[in-house]
């Protein structure tokens, strides 16, 4: 079907602007797109890119690390042989100094026995072990009983407790009298238990 158009030429040259008007306030102009879809691919290949150098340099960094730990392996094993060595000589040293601390200091026991004893007693033997210590000694008193002196002189180590401390018994015994020239003397024994002294096991 042929179409004419009767309209005069100015209706015509109206009727084009108003359709052209109206094309292009009615939505987005299509051509745009073919500028705005390569920057968005380009963006995104960006992306890509930026993401896979990352992880790339992470990859690296990582093995750099592995390899940088592989290589203090001899030393790794020096430092945990050392440590091994020092504790082994840590646990040494707490043990000598456990024992340093508990044992006895006999030089002030003597020092302490010669302060608490009374007149008219002296020592004729000491014998002292890792567990005991025994006293072989005599007594002369003219104006009192010889028991009496040794009692005195029991009950003073007894009560001096910097003597006192170490033992878990202290006892007299074997007491016999005898002549000494024109003099009445009485031998006697004085029996003391050590205090047992613990020694730490490696390893507690």
């Amino acid at each position: 079907m042929i179409e004419i158009n009767l309209l005069p030429e100015e209706q015509k040259v109206k009727a084009k602007k108003t359709v052209s008007t109206v094309s292009f306030a009615s939505g987005f102009d299509p051509t745009y797109l073919i500028y705005i879809v390569p920057i968005a691919i380009a963006l995104l290949l960006s992306a890509h890119f930026i993401l896979a150098f990352v992880s790339f340099s992470k990859q690296a960094g990582l093995r750099s690390l592995n390899k940088e730990w592989s290589g203090l392996e001899s030393q790794r094993s020096k430092i945990s042989s050392f440590k091994s060595e020092f504790e082994g000589n840590s646990q040494d040293a707490l043990m000598i100094g456990e024992l340093t601390n508990k044992s006895i200091r006999w030089s002030e026991k003597l020092n302490l026995l010669s302060q608490n004893l009374p007149p008219g007693i002296w020592f004729n033997d000491m014998v002292i072990s890792p567990k005991s210590m025994e006293i072989k000694a005599c007594v002369f008193s003219a104006g009192s009983n010889g028991v009496d002196v040794i009692n005195k002189f029991l009950y003073n180590l007894k009560n001096d407790k910097k003597f006192f401390k170490d033992f878990m018994s202290l006892e007299t015994g074997n007491m016999q009298s005898k002549k000494l020239g024109s003099y009445e003397v009485m031998d006697f024994k004085v029996s003391g238990i050590l205090k047992t002294v613990n020694i730490p096991k490696k390893g507690n």
